[in-house]
């Protein structure tokens, strides 16, 4: 196996084997929901629904179009069919940065394949079964059309705002692709050169695909939630302070070795820059170092960071790293059948045990419980990671994961307060006639020296609290 197809198999490999690690994800089982419905009714709900407190209040989900695909796969195969096309989406999303990092890098394909290898686990915390995939592959594949674009291909302008479309109806994380819109013109129209801070150089016949690639964001237009899909990844980042009691809103905890990895990626690109003999791409590097602060700022950002940077670091290593590694095609062979079996098996065994992963993270006998004790069509309260399983069951939630329409009624606020707090009297005061909760919480402890509710069930993931003096609905 020659080394042209050896390093981009084994990149696939680990990134297949690295998005099987985690198959299921607390966010997933509402977007499956919606996705459902979507296939069922042919259309998108225009409201919220199975959530009581914020019942009918409009809700166009932007994320539709991946919804939809996220169901097709759940479908065909359950939460193994999930996982499998979750494997797909990652293998192809390096697959594409891979392309991009070569062409940084001359075809030199061990920088190539370094860098991205490097990349691909900084962003493995961000490869969870959620339409966010879809807004990795749409930035890797906008960073290879501006590629194509800087060597002067015709038919990228057109091929951009397509791009954008699929984007916006997929993922709310268009607005990132603007980043890599700016540094392209700034290539073009700012060119700059002093020391070794350049700007990328741009031969004529391109200058034209470049500046009209730069319409590309007109295609976000075609999106079916108008005005509010455009206005909302801004609304988000204006918000996103206040989101920090979320784990992907937050800063990466330095005890997580996901922060280690992330500043390890950016040492590797200082230490390859300086040793460089390769000219220094200024508005690039910009970009690559806006995106650092954002990942370190919020974890959600950590692929946004990985993709950024991957093409530039395997342009400096290039003028480092020898292009005659892995020639020898019978030693690629052997070290890639072995990695597909040993990966594989992993792989497969991942797979395999994905019902046992999904009651660790879900709590199935929890809800089962509820549902046999006929409370649940009653107003419940629950733990927030659990809202999106509820909904997925056709059980109205307190709250999930749509943070939108919750943060604007004030709930989220309201909730942090309740389970921090252990607040029964204000569930009691919304009629709440159940609560599934995680054993040990506040909430979950005041319930339990608290007149008028009794402990139905108890694992050691969850706990279900009835109220007496609500009838029970079947």
């Amino acid at each position: 196996m020659r080394a042209r197809l050896f390093i981009p198999f084994l990149l696939g490999l680990v990134a297949a084997k690295l998005a099987l690690d985690h198959i299921c994800d607390v966010d997933l089982m509402w977007h499956l929901r919606i996705g459902l419905d979507i296939l069922e009714r042919g259309a998108i709900p225009p409201t919220v629904e199975y959530t009581w407190t914020v019942k009918d209040t409009p809700y166009l989900a932007n994320d539709w179009l991946a919804q939809i695909l996220f169901a097709l796969a759940f479908k065909a195969g359950g939460l193994v069919g999930v996982g499998l096309f979750k494997a797909l989406l990652v293998v192809g999303i390096v697959t594409t940065l891979y392309l991009v990092s070569l062409e940084r890098a001359e075809g030199n394909r061990p920088s190539a394949g370094l860098a991205v290898g490097v990349m691909l686990f900084v962003a493995a915390a961000n490869f969870i079964a959620r339409p966010l995939l879809f807004g990795q592959l749409c930035l890797a594949l906008e960073l290879l059309l501006i590629e194509r674009a800087l060597k002067g291909k015709r038919w990228v302008p057109l091929a951009m705002p397509v791009l954008f479309a699929f984007w916006i109806n997929t993922h709310g994380s268009w607005a990132v692709g603007l980043g890599p819109l700016a540094v392209a013109g700034g290539t073009v129209l700012l060119p700059f050169h002093r020391w070794r801070l350049t700007s990328r150089p741009v031969e004529k016949a391109a200058r034209l695909p470049v500046l009209l690639s730069l319409l590309a964001p007109l295609g976000v237009v075609l999106n079916p939630i108008a005005w509010k899909a455009l206005i909302r990844p801004f609304d988000l980042i204006a918000k996103q302070g206040e989101f920090t009691i979320i784990d992907e809103w937050a800063p990466v905890p330095w005890s997580d070795p996901s922060a280690w990895i992330l500043i390890g990626a950016a040492l590797l690109f200082v230490v390859a820059a300086a040793r460089s003999r390769k000219p220094l791409p200024l508005y690039e590097l910009g970009l690559v170092g806006l995106t650092f602060v954002m990942a370190l700022q919020a974890s959600r950002q950590l692929s946004i960071f990985a993709i950024i940077a991957a093409p530039p670091l395997a342009e400096q290593l290039a003028s480092r790293m020898r292009t005659e590694m892995f020639r020898r095609p019978r030693t690629n062979a052997i070290v890639a059948a072995l990695a597909a079996v040993a990966l594989g098996l992993m792989g497969g065994l991942r797979l395999a045990s994905v019902d046992r992963e999904a009651r660790g993270l879900f709590p199935v006998d929890g809800l089962a419980q509820l549902e046999q004790s006929g409370f649940a069509r009653r107003p419940g309260f629950h733990f927030f990671e659990w809202g999106g399983y509820l909904v997925f069951h056709k059980l109205d939630s307190f709250i999930d994961g749509r943070l939108g329409p919750f943060y604007e009624a004030g709930l989220f606020d309201e909730y942090l307060r309740i389970e921090r707090q252990g607040d029964a009297e204000a569930i009691e005061q919304r009629g709440v006639c159940w609560a599934l909760l995680v054993p040990g919480t506040p909430l979950a402890e005041a319930l339990g020296s608290r007149a008028g509710w009794k402990r139905h069930f108890e694992d050691d993931l969850s706990v279900l609290w009835l109220r007496s003096g609500c009838a029970a609905q079947k």
